[in-house]
């Protein structure tokens, strides 16, 4: 389980061990010493306040005068000792193998997780992806406050054991074993290590930066990280080749809806869509820039999909949005024009219902409460201390509701108006559930990746006495929840798992979908992709959910916000 992330909810690892390096057997290893290879530090600043990483210089390699840098596995552990747990790593050279190799290792608990380097056959195979989640615990968010696990059941899908092999000379990547180290290419470390953990580096030419998250335009101080000596140079057709193929890598064993989309590989698909991969081989920075957004904005079809900024080879003024403005034939989607038109529809009908202030978190009608929210957020330690805590964390915005709501005797039943709710943190999600039931809460998860099921059992400590005890809940009201085409992602997620525990009816139209967490994807250039990953929500019965969830009691959207037409729904 991870130990931290947006993806889970935090759980505590026992470290057991120290670091071990290479026996004294290497001279007799097959290596990489003799290969053409050139060696250079570059400064790394680590900008997440979640993370504790000291600045410091990171040696990076390059192969045969290549611009792709390739980074050792044991250095970047070090280097980003803080994001990850450097000192509970492990590695033994594999002295018995047929065929040379070095495995890293680490303990959670007693399970240990390994990763297995074969630097001739350039594969590395985890027996499990829990691997690459030896992170520290964000330090400013607690993403777990106020939950607590009952169960955590994970079944395989039959033929397979979860154990993953990423193939890298499929897509012209060597590894290489070079004076005692294992040197991968710089993207596919991001890939595995970082991105799946919702942290991202960026190298702009000069300076290696760490980020929470990701990079988007319209971040603050941005222009610092993009200004370097990358601006405006024109990459070598072989640079090329391998940001195209680290895309290929990347989507092929982490994007989450390639199975549900009928593709077989990336490498097939680019081929039946030659136009694409010409343009992203193109050493023209608008060229592949349009590539890139004709691929993820238009040709995926989907809305947790998209692309958040330039590379680094634009100018460092260059925009996104100027960018999108310029070429709106790849700025949207079918279904995200759609997804426009319904929310563009419903804001207004909130405007003229509400006027321009936010809408009330609760309000009432008759023996009926309506709680509002747009998305599931979960506040920083600092934020959740507030009074208006409630602001910034669904918990306390639905414990603030719930405290109207009491006072008020004549209320039986309760709409929970998710019908412009986009998504946002699971764990906020789960929490918010709990207010609607005494049960345990079961959410259900695919890796399209492992091919393992996981079945996940939570309760929520609503009263904060820190007991977790099965009365805390408002299962004394009657539960609705409104949902359309705008409840996505946690939301539609929400609507599932109430459907599934039968705790809430569900009303209104059929809800937006989207089964996947999203993933940042930060490709060789610097461009910042955000794609649906392999962690897929699905139902009780393992069907995805990625299409909506169907109300039991239909209602137009010209009535969602018509307190009296929802109270004549829920009433009859």
């Amino acid at each position: 389980m991870k130990k931290t992330t947006l993806k889970f909810l935090p759980f505590f690892a026992l470290p057991i061990g120290s670091a071990i390096f290479a026996t004294s057997c290497y001279n007799q290893v097959e290596n990489d010493n003799n290969a053409d290879i050139k060696t250079k530090s570059y400064y790394f600043k680590n900008l997440s306040d979640e993370y504790t990483i000291n600045d410091n210089y990171i040696n990076t390699y390059t192969i045969n005068n290549s611009e792709t840098l390739y980074v050792s596995i044991e250095e970047m552990m070090k280097y980003l000792n803080g994001f990850v747990d450097y000192n509970v790593f492990n590695k033994k050279w594999n002295f018995f193998s047929k065929e040379p190799s070095y495995t890293y290792y680490w303990y959670n608990n007693m399970t240990k997780y390994t990763m297995t380097i074969n630097w001739t056959k350039n594969t590395i195979k985890v027996n499990n992806l829990n691997y690459f989640d030896n992170v520290n615990y964000t330090q400013n968010t607690d993403y777990g406050r106020q939950l607590k696990y009952f169960n955590y059941d994970v079944q395989n899908k039959p033929g397979t054991n979860g154990s993953v092999t990423f193939d890298l000379g499929k897509y012209d990547f060597d590894i290489l074993n070079y004076k005692k180290k294992i040197l991968i290419p710089f993207p596919i470390f991001n890939t595995l290590f970082c991105n799946t953990n919702y942290y991202s580096l960026y190298f702009n030419g000069d300076t290696i930066f760490g980020i929470d998250r990701w990079l988007s335009d319209n971040m603050q101080g941005i222009e610092r990280i993009k200004t370097g000596s990358l601006n405006n140079k024109i990459a070598s057709e072989q640079y090329r080749k391998d940001t195209f193929n680290h895309l290929c890598f990347s989507l092929d064993y982490f994007y989450g809806l390639k199975d549900h989309k009928g593709i077989k590989s990336f490498i097939e698909y680019f081929n039946e869509n030659i136009d694409i991969k010409q343009k992203i081989l193109s050493s023209d920075k608008n060229t592949f820039s349009y590539a890139y957004a004709k691929l993820i904005n238009s040709n995926f079809n989907e809305l947790h999909s998209t692309m958040l900024s330039l590379s680094f080879y634009n100018d460092k003024n260059d925009r996104l949005r100027s960018f999108l403005q310029a070429n709106p034939d790849v700025a949207s989607s079918t279904k995200r024009e759609e997804f426009n038109n319904i929310s563009n529809f419903l804001e207004r009908k909130r405007q003229q219902r509400f006027g321009v202030e936010k809408t009330p978190i609760v309000r009432f009608k008759n023996n009926m409460a309506i709680i509002s929210f747009d998305s599931f957020e979960t506040g920083s330690n600092e934020e959740v201390t507030r009074t208006n805590n409630y602001d910034y964390d669904t918990f306390y915005l639905f414990k603030y509701a719930m405290k109207q709501i009491i006072k008020k005797p004549e209320i039986t039943k309760i709409v929970v108006d998710l019908s412009l709710n986009g998504g946002g943190n699971v764990g906020a999600m789960r929490k918010a559930l709990g207010y609607l039931t005494d049960a345990i809460i079961n959410t259900y998860q695919f890796n399209s990746l492992s091919k393992e099921y996981t079945e996940i059992g939570n309760k929520v400590d609503i009263n904060l006495d820190g007991k977790y005890k099965f009365n805390e809940s408002y299962s004394n009201y009657e539960w609705y929840v409104l949902t359309g085409l705008n409840t996505f992602s946690a939301a539609n997620q929400f609507a599932s798992i109430a459907k599934d525990m039968k705790i809430a009816t569900l009303i209104g139209k059929k809800s937006g979908g989207g089964m996947c967490s999203i993933m940042p994807l930060v490709l060789n250039d610097g461009t910042t992709l955000i794609i649906s990953s392999n962690n897929c929500a699905i139902n009780k019965q393992k069907q995805y959910i990625e299409d909506g969830i169907e109300p039991k009691l239909n209602l137009e959207y010209k009535y969602f916000y018509d307190d009296d037409a929802l109270l004549n729904l829920i009433n009859n």
